[in-house]
């Protein structure tokens, strides 16, 4: 048997990053029977020219072709479709990579489904922190279809092209940001395509991915080419219609009128149903499901998951009918039981951060192994005994078995189906519970505004100790401090976007969190500062630190370049490290010196000024900032018992979320725990603010990124606390830090420094 040429399509510009990767794995196929197309864009200034002769000298199969203009990515790939000699065409990108036998097993589905045009496959995603999920897609081909009226269901890298009817019926890419999804909706009624079910490509995330570089183009492409399609299939003009129901909305924040949306949403879905109930374009069953799958993103967006599954069983008005039934479910009066042990549960419970407003009375599992065992501090019980329990609500923990299981407590145990609800109805109650309080609070004007985004709502006390100080000292200059917290912040920047005017006064929170390190919130930084161009914006104090590789440099141009298009931007540098790389890197920006806010604030009513002193604290970091090994640790510990007879451990960074509402009581218990130590070791930033603010000895350790070291410089006058440059010095340390005693903080040491940013927000506010 003769087998066909398989031409691989590649172009690439300025990739020598990625380029040997994803050609050594084009190169090594299973299949031997192929030859290598890369079109190379006009003008590449790195070695992406140097590699690919490098490989066409090294290989035969491997053939160069160049664009004596440049084209664009588009434009190059269709160059590349009449330059391919192969039966089939399979496309790469420069940046990705292939499974050996991606060939072999394209070849062969293809050569069994002679009416396949397009075949894509699954993929594995591979982040920057290594870390990998797969993305399931349906292979069936109605479903493609159906699924591409309002998003690209094909991974563009994966797919094999039958040539013969691309060229024959001249099927080409548009030039526009979202090439691929424009071919695949031309070609819904045209081709027939599918997808190979196991994951044939390995597709790298790395921040220069189009899609993350230009994502609000490609958004908005991927939603004008849905829109097209569904014109050109189902005779519907959705222009109308809000954007963030077509095309790619996995990044898409929560929008402020909910009950618009979702009525916008569910009139779309029935008259989609009713076009094709005309028009016959698509399988009803399969249709059906897509338009169900549709309502069900419509309502992860709006956060509503107490809605019917149903778009067919939804009614214009009935958004606030379900909306006071779900507030309802939501007060504290309700006794809930919660069926399934496992995962979910727990997940579901702590990201609420245990601010559920129902009571919990008992929890259940048909899990016998499970049965018995204790859960969030209660005994699991067997489905037969729910029958013996006083619950107004069951909340079941497995979103997936949801149907099933609600099946069977109502068939087995005379369950009343209006008492069962999926648990993740609890993250949609904590979420509009805050979002309507966010809403009241904004909704006022009477008071001065600012507003505190990236504040903390996960477990670091540390921040959280900074949130505190900062909402001291804003309201102190007579504003009213809303926080928009960081983990929720897609949920309500659509809110944000809505209530803040541009007088108002926008605060970024204190933190070690720009640069590399905690890169996503480097990059939601930049996203406030592109957003709110006309506020006033003031970077509350801050360490930078962005690793010492070449791949960062284009980041830190990138984060200038938002820096200096802002008017009115000012910076605080919490340590002098940071505040020359500032006034260096962004010389437009205006860049103030002051200490970690924590440091202006007095905590006396937090802490029980009758505590005994005794032991010796060991607070360490257990993130990738740390520095220290576990022989250090040991070494640690053993010391320090040896010196204060004994040695216990606590951390500032908690493993479950802490709310605006728990912080105080949180940092209470924290900073009386640092009140009554009689020493401590700690290589935390704010292990160390903590200790100096309760005046307990301390000795200091560094981390990675310094912010420790060049923190410390504020505080060195204090002769109860001590850096180390190693652990081999700590015995020696701590006997002397240990012999100065207690000493009570005095915050008016550095008071001039807070002097300054009072004054600077004055004056913002005066101007």
């Amino acid at each position: 048997m003769t087998l066909p040429l398989v031409s691989w399509l590649m172009t690439v510009y300025n990739d020598e990053c990625f380029l040997p990767r994803a050609l050594d794995s084009m190169l090594c196929q299973t299949y031997p029977h192929f030859e290598v197309i890369v079109i190379i864009e006009h003008n590449c200034t790195d070695k992406t020219l140097e590699i690919c002769e490098k490989y066409a000298e090294n290989d035969s199969r491997v053939r160069l072709f160049f664009n004596d203009a440049r084209l664009g990515f588009a434009l190059s790939l269709n160059r590349g479709l009449y330059l391919c000699g192969g039966k089939y065409i399979a496309r790469m990108d420069a940046d990705d990579t292939s499974r050996a036998d991606r060939l072999e097993k394209q070849v062969a589905f293809m050569e069994e489904n002679d009416d396949i045009d397009i075949l894509g496959s699954q993929m594995q995603v591979i982040q920057q922190d290594s870390k990998t999920s797969y993305v399931t897609k349906s292979h069936d081909s109605e479903y493609i279809r159906a699924k591409l009226l309002f998003s690209d269901c094909i991974v563009h890298p994966s797919v094999m092209l039958r040539k013969e009817p691309f060229i024959a019926n001249d099927w080409i890419y548009t030039d526009c940001e979202a090439e691929d999804y424009a071919l695949w909706t031309s070609l819904i009624s045209k081709a027939k395509m599918a997808i190979y079910p196991e994951p044939l490509l390995n597709y790298y995330l790395h921040g220069d991915n189009a899609c993350v570089v230009r994502f609000d183009e490609v958004r908005q492409a991927s939603a004008d080419i849905s829109q097209k399609a569904i014109l050109s299939e189902l005779e519907i003009d959705a222009s109308a219609y809000p954007r963030e129901l077509f095309g790619w909305q996995d990044n898409d924040p929560v929008p402020y009128d909910l009950r618009a949306f979702l009525s916008q949403s569910a009139e779309l879905l029935c008259a989609l149903s009713n076009a094709n109930e005309r028009l016959c374009k698509f399988e009803d069953g399969v249709f059906q499901k897509v338009l169900t799958e549709q309502w069900l993103i419509s309502k992860r967006i709006a956060k509503a998951h107490f809605l019917s599954d149903s778009f067919s069983d939804y009614s214009g008005d009935n958004f606030d009918v379900m909306l006071r039934e779900y507030c309802v479910l939501s007060s504290s009066k309700y006794r809930a039981a919660i069926y399934g042990a496992g995962y979910w549960t727990r997940q579901t419970l702590n990201d609420a951060g245990n601010e559920f407003p129902f009571h919990i009375v008992s929890i259940f599992d048909s899990d016998e192994n499970k049965q018995g065992s204790v859960f969030e501090g209660m005994i699991v019980q067997p489905p037969r005994k729910l029958i013996d329990t006083g619950y107004d609500i069951i909340l079941v923990g497995s979103t997936q078995y949801f149907v099933e299981i609600k099946r069977s407590l109502v068939a087995e145990h005379n369950t009343p189906p209006e008492k069962i609800y999926d648990i993740s109805i609890v993250s949609d109650m904590r979420f509009h519970s805050m979002r309507e309080d966010l809403t009241s609070i904004c909704s006022q004007r009477d008071n001065r505004k600012a507003y505190l985004f990236c504040s903390p709502d996960y477990g670091n006390l540390g921040d959280h100790a900074i949130a505190e100080a900062e909402r001291s000292f804003v309201e102190g200059l007579g504003y009213e401090l809303i926080e928009f917290p960081l983990c929720h912040h897609k949920d309500f920047s659509e809110l944000a976007r809505y209530f803040v005017k541009s007088d108002d006064l926008i605060l970024i929170t204190g933190g070690g969190f720009l640069g590399s390190l905690w890169f996503d919130a480097e990059k939601l930084t930049r996203s406030i500062i592109e957003t709110f161009t006309e506020n006033p914006i003031v970077i509350l104090p801050q360490t930078v630190f962005w690793e010492d590789e070449d791949v960062w440099m284009k980041e830190i141009e990138r984060t200038g370049r938002v820096y200096e298009e802002h008017r009115n931007l000012t910076i605080c540098a919490r340590d002098n490290m940071t505040y020359h790389f500032l006034n260096r890197m962004y010389t437009n920006s205006e860049v103030l010196l002051v200490p970690d806010m924590v440091l202006s604030l007095d905590w006396a009513c937090y802490y029980n000024s009758e505590a005994v002193r005794k032991n010796a604290l060991i607070c360490l970091k257990r993130d990738k900032e740390s520095i220290l090994t576990d022989e250090d640790k040991e070494y640690i510990h053993g010391i320090a018992a040896d010196l204060c007879g004994t040695a216990f451990f606590a951390d500032t960074d908690k493993d479950y979320p802490i709310s605006v509402t728990q912080r105080k009581n949180e940092l209470g218990e924290i900073l009386n725990i640092f009140r009554s130590a009689e020493v401590v070791i700690t290589d935390r930033l704010h292990g160390m603010i903590f200790a100096v603010v309760m005046g307990t000895p301390c000795i200091i350790l560094d981390n990675c990124s310094k912010k420790v070291s060049s923190n410390y410089e504020w505080l060195r006058h204090i002769p109860n606390i001590k850096l180390i440059e190693n652990v081999r010095l700590l015995k020696n340390a701590l006997s002397e830090v240990v012999s100065h005693g207690v000493l009570e903080y005095d915050s008016s040491v550095l008071s001039e420094k807070y002097n300054e940013l009072k004054r600077l927000i004055t004056n913002l506010e005066d101007n």
